[in-house]
């Protein structure tokens, strides 16, 4: 309840989400770190920890220096750091009594509001931004354009690619059928997918949740992108790379791997009997009230989807089609700002899993 949350959803670069959570240094995150949520950043201090987790980009320019922004800021408000020119914090403040923190608040989401109205303008490509201390919404507000052709501005209800996202969902739902007696994490993963060649190594579920399995990542194979627009099966999708060496011995090293993702994806298919997406609705996102929220599909019409981009010299374009039947448990999920609040609050609660 101490946390300060920034849920920051941009349609530059695929329409992807960033999530940026700051949380109190008495909290434990080593669980949720250990299975598979994305880090791109994280700073520490001795009043506070923060974790942003992000669909990484090579063209992500303007999401990495925002979402640095952010975190400088925040951490300024919050954690008691010094730095000119952003969110500015008194130290003092903290002996104050609890009615000075209320304007405190408001002023942190009015300097995150001016500085992302600058970072977007009204007639481009922008983003939806939350920010929220415990119940308390600081900042609720879209910056830009959801669609560029017809001017439509971006509000916080809007839904938006999660990327990498996706595996805070898959991991809690490997997780939940842990609860539910099904698999045990430390399980060899072939007790469940017996015709999964490991290549004469055992590799646990754990490792596949950690990115320590050697599985190799199959968006890094050469011209794996080429092939974007086709849709594939599940099956087909582990045919990909199931018969690929292994890049190291099971649980010796880490690298990321949406290989393993997608391979969890098929776990949870196996053992709840039926798909992921219906998984995740059924189990997610209808406990949750996450009505903004789906399994990402090119031929559905979905309510309030945003248009991705990709900035070019030439300006901005329509970002390049891929079936979500690539990314599967990896990195298929949307949601809108909104949604990933009753996500984030979901975590912290018994809502979804026991909080021991």
């Amino acid at each position: 309840s101490s946390a300060l949350l920034c849920l920051y959803m941009l349609t530059v670069e695929h329409a992807v989400l960033s999530t940026v959570c700051f949380q109190p240094p008495d909290f434990d995150m080593s669980l949720y770190s250990a299975y598979g949520f994305s880090t791109i950043e994280g700073l520490v201090s001795p009043r506070l920890r923060c974790w942003a987790y992000s669909r990484q980009s090579s063209k992500g320019a303007i999401m990495q220096k925002i979402v640095g922004g952010i975190i400088i800021g925040a951490l300024l408000s919050a954690g008691g750091l010094y730095a000119a020119g952003r969110i500015k914090y008194d130290d003092s403040e903290r002996s104050a009594p609890h009615a000075a923190a209320e304007p405190r608040l408001s002023s942190i989401g009015q300097q995150l509001d001016q500085m992302f109205a600058e970072a977007y303008s009204a007639d481009r490509p922008g983003a939806s931004v939350l920010v929220a201390k415990g119940d308390q919404i600081l900042l609720k507000k879209g910056y830009g354009l959801a669609d560029a052709e017809h001017g439509l501005p971006i509000a916080p209800h809007m839904t938006f690619r999660l990327g990498s996202i996706t595996k805070q969902f898959t991991a809690v739902g490997i997780l939940m059928l842990q609860q539910d007696g099904l698999l045990k994490v430390s399980d060899n993963i072939n007790n469940h997918l017996p015709d999964y060649p490991t290549h004469g190594e055992a590799i646990t579920i754990a490792q596949l949740l950690q990115h320590t399995s050697g599985i190799p990542n199959y968006t890094s194979f050469p011209g794996f992108f080429k092939t974007g627009r086709t849709d594939r099966s599940l099956s087909e999708m582990l045919d990909v790379f199931k018969d690929k060496p292994l890049d190291f011995k099971p649980g010796s090293q880490w690298s990321y791997s949406n290989s393993a993702y997608v391979l969890l994806g098929a776990l949870i298919e196996k053992l709840h009997g039926s798909s992921y997406a219906d998984f995740i609705s059924k189990r997610i996102f209808t406990p949750l009230g996450m009505t903004n929220s789906h399994y990402g599909s090119n031929v559905a019409v979905i309510p309030n989807r945003a248009r991705g981009y990709s900035r070019t010299e030439q300006g901005y374009t329509h970002a390049p089609y891929l079936s979500m039947s690539l990314p599967h448990a990896a990195g298929s999920l949307l949601a809108s700002s909104e949604d990933m609040l009753k996500w984030h609050k979901g975590l912290l609660s018994d809502a979804l899993l026991p909080r021991e």
